[in-house]
């Protein structure tokens, strides 16, 4: 999904729906709110551990907030 979400960065119309969507099935799943925050870290730290050497303190702020703001996507109230 992360895939996906990346190379549809420049139609939010399509990737906000499916995210919305897997927010719901890991609601589904007994995922919380609270877990996002966990995966999120592994998530970066495995990213950066892959594109070393070129992984800059912007490239990790962009991926923290990409995936802060999927994060809120899928949250589920």
């Amino acid at each position: 999904m992360v895939k996906t979400v990346v190379e549809g960065l420049n139609n939010p119309q399509i990737i906000i729906p499916a995210v919305q969507q897997l927010g719901k099935r890991h609601s589904e799943y007994g995922v919380e709110y609270k877990h996002y925050k966990d995966f999120g870290n592994c998530l970066i730290e495995c990213i950066e551990k892959e594109l070393q050497p070129n992984f800059s303190i912007e490239t990790k702020k962009a991926w923290q907030k990409l995936y802060n703001l999927l994060a809120e996507v899928m949250k589920i109230e």
